[in-house]
């Protein structure tokens, strides 16, 4: 952690944040203008957050993933609208 740069940081969080909340915002959008609004909205999600070793930026994004997918989820229901997140398994090195 301590030898991140802060340029790295951002481009971690550009990437698997920032992304993902502006394709999110957008599935929203386009669900909310549907008549009925809805169904769903999904993030994948892999167990790399969870068990990541040197990986701060990684780790700390896919962790906020999962508090955008709990924000989205409460915000959607007044209008049909649910989001879920799936935990992918990540491939052992070879």
């Amino acid at each position: 952690m301590d030898e991140l740069e802060l340029a790295d940081w951002r481009q971690v969080v550009d990437t698997n944040l920032t992304g993902a909340f502006l394709s999110a915002q957008h599935a929203v959008r386009m669900m909310k203008a549907q008549a009925p609004p809805g169904p769903d909205h999904q993030q994948r999600l892999d167990i790399g957050a969870h068990a990541a070793a040197n990986s701060v930026a990684y780790t700390a994004t896919k962790h906020a993933i999962t508090g955008l997918t709990k924000s989205i989820s409460l915000d959607g229901r007044a209008f049909g609208i649910a989001c879920g997140q799936i935990d992918i398994g990540t491939r052992p090195p070879n």
